[in-house]
């Protein structure tokens, strides 16, 4: 999974999807890129490498602007996708070091991706990672998928009835709110909301707090030297993730500026008191008034802040918060990558059939039978018929660019016993 401010990887082993950590015991590290001489540093090594020019909001980026697009940071420049190709072979390398034997990867697409964007992004991971990308899927769907299954790849009991579920994503530089109906087990996305706020405002906030205390202590400006705001933003972006749970933190910067060293402590609650938490979730909520909500599951790692938990339990009843809320994104996209690489090996009793599902009519003509990109194993009902044939499985045309069919499927000899008006099919 690559954000624009952070990275995260899962791989299924022992018969369970985990997080792993990259070579610095980091579970999400930073997603910056440094080029040092002819290679590329990324995350921690990027941070530390002296005067070398640091990349940031690589994602945002190419979603804003392309991946041909020419990102320049003190006099220098490189494209997106090169940028992006440092990226992936960190998050590459990260799995390798756990799973050597890993062939093929199911990677996450923000919400908000295009179908164009989709195909650039997975055409550069296959590129760069020499691997087999069998699935990409969506940030929301990802995390629906590991909170239902709790990172388990066995069937777990589904809950009967129907309910609606908005998934909160509150990212680095973003925030995203999807709405599912949630129908036993099957699942139909019914809205969307995308906002450029993301959690950094926070962090930015609490920068300019300990520029202004270290300008007072020092007596001079922090903000002539870019090495001294690099450090206090650092520093700054520690302390908020200590602050998830704890009630203080010591912030402690060495050669803060001209040699001297600078320190503090910070409580929570000043922060939670001053930091414009709310306006990172107003515009989200606005997006969802009247709609009908009965759950509400927060993810992306600035989820586990108490804060941002609060104010949305304020907002809306019955919320469920599961603490390792950072964690869900690739834990479901792992999960997903299990279920696509082996469903040819396992049987039908021993595949999940309780992940991101989408219940859909089949009428008379052509019509969307299943959403392009929607995780397996998926369901649907049709009307009573004897026999059908979906012609395609997706949004494009019958025909795709290459001229072959992009999927096909026959079912015949269908029957029903009295009473019934429908049937389920499970592939």
């Amino acid at each position: 999974s690559i954000g624009s401010t952070t990275l995260s990887n899962a791989v299924v082993a022992s018969g369970r999807a985990q997080v792993v950590a990259n070579a610095d015991g980091h579970h999400r590290p930073r997603a910056v890129v440094a080029k040092v001489e002819n290679e590329f540093c990324v995350g921690t090594a990027a941070l530390s490498a002296r005067n070398t020019p640091l990349f940031k909001n690589i994602l945002k980026e190419f979603i804003e602007n392309g991946p041909t697009h020419m990102i320049q940071c003190q006099g220098k420049d490189l494209r997106v996708d090169v940028c992006l190709a440092a990226l992936i072979r960190e998050c590459v390398s990260t799995c390798r070091n756990f799973n050597t034997s890993a062939e093929s990867v199911s990677i996450i697409i923000p919400d908000e991706f295009s179908e164009e964007q989709e195909k650039q992004f997975v055409k550069i991971f296959e590129t760069v990672s020499e691997m087999k990308v069998t699935r990409p899927i969506r940030r929301s769907a990802a995390a629906l998928v590991a909170a239902r299954q709790n990172g388990a790849l066995e069937e777990q009991e589904i809950q009967k009835g129907s309910k609606n579920v908005l998934v909160v994503r509150i990212g680095g530089l973003s925030t995203t709110g999807t709405l599912y109906r949630e129908t036993n087990g099957l699942l139909t996305k019914l809205k969307q909301s995308h906002k450029q706020t993301g959690a950094d405002v926070i962090v930015k906030h609490l920068t300019d707090y300990l520029v202004r205390e270290a300008n007072r202590k020092f007596r001079c400006d922090l903000s002539e030297s870019k090495k001294s705001m690099s450090k206090v933003e650092q520093e700054a972006r520690r302390a908020i993730e200590v602050l998830s749970n704890k009630d203080s933190v010591n912030v402690q910067i060495d050669s803060c500026f001209d040699g001297m060293d600078f320190q503090m402590v910070v409580n929570r609650s000043r922060v939670t008191m001053t930091a414009p938490y709310k306006s990172v979730l107003e515009g989200l909520f606005s997006d969802f008034e009247g709609e009908t909500i009965e759950e509400i599951l927060m993810c992306g790692g600035a989820a586990k802040s108490p804060q941002f938990q609060k104010i949305v339990q304020g907002k809306f009843s019955n919320v469920t918060v599961l603490p390792n809320a950072e964690e869900l994104i690739p834990l479901g996209a792992a999960i997903q990558c299990h279920i696509t690489s082996s469903g040819n090996k396992l049987s039908i009793n021993e595949i999940p059939r309780k992940i991101a599902l989408s219940s859909f009519s089949l009428l008379n003509g052509s019509e969307t039978v299943i959403e392009k990109g929607t995780p397996l194993p998926l369901s649907f009902t049709t009307n009573n018929e004897s026999s059908f044939t979906i012609p395609e499985i997706g949004e494009d045309v019958i025909f795709s660019s290459e001229n072959h069919v992009t999927g096909n499927l026959n079912e015949k000899g269908l029957f029903f016993t009295s009473g019934e008006k429908s049937f389920e099919m499970l592939f």
